[in-house]
C-alpha cells in the first residue's frame, strides 16, 4: 500500500517537474511551434520577393509574441494559432522564458548582429506601463509614445533609437508617412555580417558564373572558395543537398541547393523537416566548396497583410482588435514592418592558418553553389532560424 502510495505521488511529482516552466521546457514548448511559423512566413515571402531576400522571422515571431501581452479574447486566440502556440496556461510563461533564450542567443553571438525592434504608439492612447515592462524584456525592444501629428519629429526620434540599439548600422528605418492616419507601429531592424569559424581565404575567390535554374548563365559573382572537412547531407523530402557553414560560436549558415524542384518551393517543403533532423542528417566529409560573397537588404512593409493571410486579422482591424492590455481606449495594429540585411564575405574574422587535407579524391564532395539557393542562420542549440533568405539575382559584391 504505501509503495503503491509512494510511486503515485512520484509520478505526480515528476509530472510536476517536467511541467515546471524553465527555459529547457519553454524551448521544449516553443521552438517547434516558432520554425512552422518561420517557415511558413518565409514561404509566403519568397513568392513576394520572387526568391532574393533576408528575412528574420524569430523577430516577426517575437513582435507577435509582444503583442499577445496586450491581446485579449479572439485577438489573442488567433494570435497564439498563428504563432502556433496553445492558450495552455503556462504559455505566458513560456512565451516570457523564450524571451531570455532569444536574449541569451544575442548576448553569446561572436558575429557581428544588430537588431532592434519599436513599438510605437500614439501618445493620446496612454500606453499601459504593464505591457511596456513586459514588452521592454526583450532586449533592444521599445515601446515609444510619440506625438503622430508630429510626424518628421516622431521618425526622427524613433529613428534615433533604431540608430543607437544597431550600434549605427540601420538608419531611416522609420518615416514620416508611416504615421498618417496610424495609431500603433511595429517596426523592426536586424543587420548581420558573417564571422567564419574557419574563414575562407580572399586569394582563392574568383569571378564565375551564375546559373538560373535552367542551367542559363544569368549573371556574374565573386565565388569564394574553400577545401576541407565540412557537414553535408542530401534530404529527399525537400529535394536539396545541404551545407553547414559553421560560424564562431553556436551559430551556423546553412546552405539549401535544391537538385529538381524550384528554389520557390524550398520553404514551403521544409515544414515536413525540422531542424533537428537536418543537423542530425549531417555527415562530415571532405568537401571543395564554393559559395558566392554576397550582400542583400530587404524591406518588407506588407507583414500585416502576410499575418492576416497566415490567420492574424482582428488585431490588424479597428472594430475588430481587442488590444485591452496595451491601453484602454481602442486601438489596433496599423503597419508592421521590418528592414534586414546580410554581408556574408570571406573573412570577416582574421585569417587562419592554411591547413593542408589529406583526402582520398573520390570521396570529396563538390558542392559549388552556383545556382539559385536558399540560406539560414541558425543557433545549433536552440534550433532558431536567426535569418533566412534565397539569393537568386547575381551581382558581383
Amino acid at each position: 500500500m504505501y509503495v503503491q502510495v509512494f510511486t503515485i505521488f512520484l509520478s505526480l511529482m515528476l509530472s510536476v517537474t517536467a511541467q515546471r516552466c524553465s527555459k529547457e521546457n519553454a524551448l521544449e514548448v516553443v521552438h517547434r511551434p516558432v520554425y512552422e511559423f518561420s517557415v511558413r512566413l518565409l514561404d509566403k515571402i519568397s513568392f513576394e520577393a520572387k526568391g532574393h531576400f533576408v528575412y528574420s522571422p524569430l523577430y516577426t515571431w517575437l513582435q507577435l509574441s509582444a503583442l499577445a501581452e496586450g491581446a485579449r479574447n479572439s485577438t489573442l486566440k488567433q494570435i497564439l494559432s498563428t504563432a502556433r502556440l496553445t492558450r495552455h496556461r503556462r504559455i505566458p510563461c513560456y512565451r516570457k522564458k523564450f524571451r531570455e533564450i532569444v536574449n541569451d542567443v544575442n548576448n553569446n553571438l561572436d558575429i557581428d548582429s544588430e537588431r532592434s525592434s519599436v513599438i510605437i504608439v500614439d501618445e493620446f492612447y496612454k500606453v499601459k506601463k504593464g505591457f511596456k515592462r513586459s514588452v521592454e524584456m526583450l532586449e533592444n525592444t521599445k515601446v515609444l509614445s510619440l506625438n503622430f501629428d508630429k510626424m518628421e519629429e516622431s521618425a526622427a526620434e524613433a529613428n534615433e533609437v533604431i540608430k543607437f540599439n544597431t550600434n549605427g548600422v540601420m538608419n531611416d528605418v522609420v518615416y514620416p508617412n508611416d504615421f498618417v492616419n496610424r495609431v500603433l507601429i511595429m517596426s523592426d531592424a536586424a543587420y548581420l555580417k558573417s564571422a567564419w569559424k574557419h574563414p575562407f581565404n580572399i586569394a582563392l575567390t574568383e569571378i564565375k558564373p551564375f546559373y538560373t535554374e535552367n542551367n542559363v548563365i544569368n549573371g556574374y559573382v565573386n565565388m569564394m572558395h574553400q577545401y576541407g572537412a565540412f557537414n553535408v547531407t542530401q534530404i529527399p523530402i525537400i529535394n536539396a543537398k545541404v551545407l553547414e557553414l559553421p560560424c564562431k560560436g553556436d551559430i551556423s549558415l546553412l546552405i539549401f541547393l535544391p537538385l529538381r524542384e524550384s528554389i520557390l518551393d524550398l520553404f514551403y517543403l521544409l515544414k515536413h523537416v525540422s531542424l533537428k533532423g537536418i543537423f542530425n542528417s549531417f555527415k562530415l566529409k571532405p568537401a571543395n566548396i564554393s559559395v558566392p560573397r554576397f550582400e542583400i537588404d530587404t524591406e518588407v512593409s506588407n507583414i500585416r497583410e502576410l499575418l492576416i493571410d497566415l490567420g492574424v486579422e482582428r488585431a490588424f482591424y479597428p472594430e475588430k482588435a481587442q488590444l485591452n492590455g496595451i491601453s484602454d481606449f481602442k486601438i489596433h495594429v496599423s503597419l508592421m514592418t521590418q528592414l534586414a540585411k546580410i554581408e556574408v564575405t570571406e573573412h570577416y574574422v582574421q585569417a587562419s592558418i592554411e591547413t593542408e587535407f589529406l583526402f582520398d579524391p573520390a570521396k570529396v564532395v563538390d558542392f559549388q553553389v552556383n545556382r539559385p539557393f536558399a540560406y539560414m542562420l541558425v543557433d545549433r542549440k536552440s534550433y532558431i532560424i536567426l535569418f533566412a533568405g534565397m539569393y537568386s539575382r547575381p551581382s558581383k559584391q
